[in-house]
C-alpha cells in the first residue's frame, strides 16, 4: 500500500496542472525504494523455503489534490505504519528465537529511522517556507 501511495503522489506532482518536479522525483524515488524492499522480502522468503503468493493490494484512497505539506505529513503516517509492521515482525522473530530473520529485519528498521527523519526535516522546511514559491 505504501508503494501505491508514493507512486500515486509521484505522478500527481508530475501533472501539468501541478508541475512540482522535485516532489515528483522524491516520491518516485520513494516508490522505487519500497519496490526494492518488497523484492528483498520475496527473495528472503524463497531462500527460507517459503512461497511468494501475490494478492490484491488495497490502494491508498485517492484525493483530488495534495499540497506538498499534506503529502509529506501523510507520508510520515504511512512510514510510521510501515515501521510498526516491521517492529511487529521483529518481535515475532525474537519470540521464536529466529535471529536470522531478526537480523534481516534490522536493516529495514534502521532505514525507517532515516526515512522518518528525512520526512520530518522536509515537513519542517515546508512549514517554514510556506505555500507558493517556497514549495517550489
Amino acid at each position: 500500500m505504501a508503494y501505491y501511495f508514493y507512486e500515486q503522489l509521484a505522478w500527481y506532482f508530475n501533472r501539468d496542472s501541478v508541475a512540482l518536479p522535485g516532489f515528483h522525483e522524491f516520491f518516485k524515488r520513494s516508490a522505487d525504494d519500497l519496490m526494492k524492499v518488497a523484492r528483498k522480502f520475496m527473495e528472503y522468503q524463497n531462500k527460507r523455503g517459503g512461497r511468494v503468493i501475490l494478492r490484491d493490494i488495497e490502494a491508498h484512497p485517492i484525493r483530488p489534490g495534495w499540497t506538498p505539506l499534506e503529502a509529506i505529513t501523510r507520508s510520515i503516517f504511512v512510514e510510521q505504519t510501515v515501521n510498526q509492521h516491521l517492529l511487529k515482525q521483529n518481535a515475532l522473530a525474537d519470540s521464536i528465537k529466529d535471529s536470522h530473520f531478526s537480523n534481516f529485519l534490522s536493516n529495514f528498521i534502521n532505514e525507517e529511522v532515516i526515512v522518518l527523519k528525512e520526512l520530518a526535516d522536509h515537513m519542517t522546511q515546508l512549514q517554514r517556507a510556506g505555500p507558493g514559491i517556497g514549495e517550489y
